[in-house]
């Protein structure tokens, strides 16, 4: 069963929107851009998030790790999961462990680097991996967020040489919508695909029936939620 997220959720009525429909896990952005919130706002939404689903925060380790009212507020809220942007180290995730936290790890395809750069970084982190990478497009100045789609090609021909067998679980993101997400789970095969202005109507708001197709079509079909249990 493929996972899905909805990212850059920023209101509470996004959020049940994103949960009726049936997505798996809902994002939580306070790195930038237009779809950052605040404590405040995340407490709101958070409040409308039930299980399965699974809120993830996407969040500058350095800043996360200094931050102790937002580190209270997810576990008050059963928020787990960690989308972490400013190359986490292998103390830093073992910080993020013993305070109750998961990791998700961004890396970017850039087909001249790819899984090269990957392989690096796990290496780098020893024993201390994330339990999901998520493989976005590469972008020289964007940490996530350009619109544009990953390499699919060069994750399939990395695959296809045995070399991410033992990476963790995969998320796919970059520039997925509702019409290319069945291509992509076809040709990738990730755990979980993210997508967030693939499904807005308008900037930083989500529309309730492209959020429901995108969830349909990643699925091949309606299923039940599962979150982000692993």
């Amino acid at each position: 069963m493929i996972r899905t997220k909805i990212c850059g959720i920023s209101t509470k009525q996004d959020a049940q929107a994103a949960i009726a429909v049936g997505v798996d896990a809902i994002g939580l952005n306070f790195v930038g851009g237009l779809r950052r919130i605040d404590i405040t706002k995340a407490e709101e939404i958070l409040q409308a998030v039930t299980p399965p689903v699974s809120p993830v925060a996407l969040v500058e380790v350095a800043d996360f790790l200094a931050n102790s009212e937002m580190q209270n507020l997810f576990k008050q809220f059963g928020l787990e999961f960690l989308q972490l942007y400013g190359k986490p180290t292998a103390k830093d995730l073992d910080r993020l462990t013993a305070n109750g936290f998961k990791s998700i790890i961004v890396c970017q395809v850039d087909p001249d680097t790819f899984p090269g750069n990957v392989n690096d970084l796990l290496n780098s982190l020893g024993k201390s991996r994330p339990e999901i990478l998520l493989l976005d497009a590469f972008h020289k100045k964007l940490k996530g967020g350009t619109g544009k789609t990953a390499d699919w090609a060069s994750i399939k021909a990395a695959a296809d040489t045995g070399v991410m067998k033992d990476w963790p679980r995969l998320m796919l993101a970059g520039g997925l919508n509702p019409d290319n997400v069945t291509t992509a789970v076809n040709q990738v095969s990730p755990w979980a695909v993210d997508v967030s202005s693939g499904v807005e109507s308008s900037p930083a708001s989500k529309d309730k029936e492209m959020m429901a197709a995108f969830v349909r079509n990643a699925r091949c079909g309606d299923f039940p939620p599962l979150g982000f249990s692993i």
